[in-house]
């Protein structure tokens, strides 16, 4: 899926999925510090594509992979924030992009999904054989004219972290230019939801749901939890 600048017109979103990709939730707000923190990486920009662009920079100029945290990360922006530690995994990363759009007015959402390939960037942003803990999750905004641009800071940052790639590293500079505006399709879609809601589950709201998840006796299982909680999940290619 690639972004290509030059071509216009694409359909217009509904407008009930705009007002809903502007909202917060319980873990991304959209005013007081984030907001702040959005019109400082913008600057004077007013193009909403070069908006866009200079939050995804900020991003990643400003965050970090740590490979310690569990699933994709816990998505707690306002947690980054107040505390400066701007370190996770790929929800943190795209969920920060995304209320940083939001808090300035650009629709935005976190798409959840799971890598079901090898990739032709670099190895660590691929999977293959059992697929159970390779879930990964980016970002899109729209934008008029051009609809939904999809980017990736969360695999710039994976990539930086575990191909040791330092600032001037002509690699990196290929990379980040390459994941605003494209998604390597080595990856599929899960949903784009915050504040999950599970029917007939007896625990709370979920931030996002990109993990198997399932309760006993009123208990909901940790699903990182490899010793109580175990799955397997492959994918083949299918040609043709």
């Amino acid at each position: 899926r690639h972004f290509d600048i030059t071509r216009r017109g694409s359909a217009a979103e509904r407008s009930e999925v705009l007002r809903r990709c502007l909202q917060s939730s319980n873990l991304v707000p959209i005013d007081g510090l984030v907001r702040r923190t959005a019109e400082r990486a913008i600057g004077r920009i007013k193009d909403p594509v070069a908006q866009g662009k200079a939050i995804y920079d900020w991003v990643v100029e400003n965050t970090s992979f740590d490979p310690a945290q569990s699933g994709i990360g816990r998505g707690d922006v306002e947690a980054m924030l107040d505390s400066g530690q701007l370190s996770g995994k790929s929800a943190d990363i795209a969920l920060l992009f995304v209320g940083l759009c939001r808090s300035i007015g650009i629709p935005a959402r976190p798409v959840f999904g799971l890598r079901v390939d090898s990739s032709r960037l670099f190895s660590g942003l691929g999977a293959t054989g059992n697929l159970r803990a390779v879930q990964h999750c980016r970002a899109e905004f729209y934008t008029p004219g051009y609809g939904w641009i999809p980017v990736d800071p969360g695999d710039v940052r994976k990539a930086i972290h575990d191909e040791h790639l330092g600032n001037g590293d002509a690699k990196l500079v290929v990379l980040r230019k390459l994941l605003f505006g494209f998604w390597e399709m080595n990856w599929i879609a899960y949903n784009a939801a915050q504040d999950v809601s599970l029917r007939g589950a007896s625990g709370g709201l979920l931030p996002f749901l990109v993990l198997p998840q399932a309760e006993a006796a009123g208990v909901r299982f940790d699903s990182t939890d490899i010793q109580r909680f175990g799955y397997t999940v492959n994918a083949s290619r299918v040609e043709g």
